[in-house]
């Protein structure tokens, strides 16, 4: 069966393409990470929240609630000067 943690990270590429990267982990406190993509260039934080969400479409709501927090940033974000 699969586990949450590979149906995010499959939700998330559906949803934000191929490229971009994302980092999951899972502990037992729940389902933490990151999504790393150029569509959330020029997005404020409200609507990346909300493009994050739309992602969730496809999972029960006792899956929801093992999501502790997802980040959305832009490569640009991510990088260490």
């Amino acid at each position: 069966m699969e586990s949450l943690q590979e149906k995010l990270a499959k939700l998330f590429q559906a949803r934000f393409g191929r490229r971009a990267k994302i980092e999951l982990e899972s502990d037992a406190d729940g389902i933490s990470g990151k999504i790393i993509s150029t569509k959330f260039r020029g997005v404020d934080t409200r609507d990346r929240v909300n493009m994050v969400w739309d992602a969730f479409n496809g999972l029960s709501t006792a899956e929801k609630r093992q999501i502790v927090i997802i980040l959305a940033l832009t490569p640009e974000e991510t990088r260490e000067d």
